[in-house]
């Protein structure tokens, strides 16, 4: 069984494309006993100058121009700043904002109080 499925979920498929994204989706969650790591550095905007969304959890979307991340922020997604947990993804393609990013937490399960 599992040969047969091969091919339908391990190999390369032709109609796969890569699609650049423009914006960035930042989830900022609060949290009981969060200690940031002195190693973690943070180079994106300054949180304070956000344009905050309440979706149970504080989300923001920004230009990617005005966060390029380093390489180091490449292989850590998430970090704990002041207290809360910042998340930070590319806006999806579907996505045009903060409802659109809750909604697609809610749908992969993830706690949004």
């Amino acid at each position: 069984l599992l040969a047969a499925l091969a091919p339908w979920c391990c190999q390369p498929r032709g109609d796969t494309r890569v699609v650049s994204f423009t914006r960035w989706a930042i989830v900022s969650k609060g949290g009981v006993g969060l200690i940031s790591d002195p190693n973690q550095e943070w180079t994106g905007p300054d949180l304070s100058t956000l344009a905050w969304v309440d979706v149970g959890v504080k989300c923001a979307v920004i230009d990617r121009a005005d966060w390029p991340i380093t390489v180091g922020e490449r292989r850590v997604p998430h970090l704990v700043l002041d207290g809360r947990e910042i998340t930070r993804r590319p806006l999806l393609p579907h996505e045009s904002g903060c409802d659109d990013v809750a909604a697609f937490r809610q749908l992969l399960g993830f706690d949004i109080k």
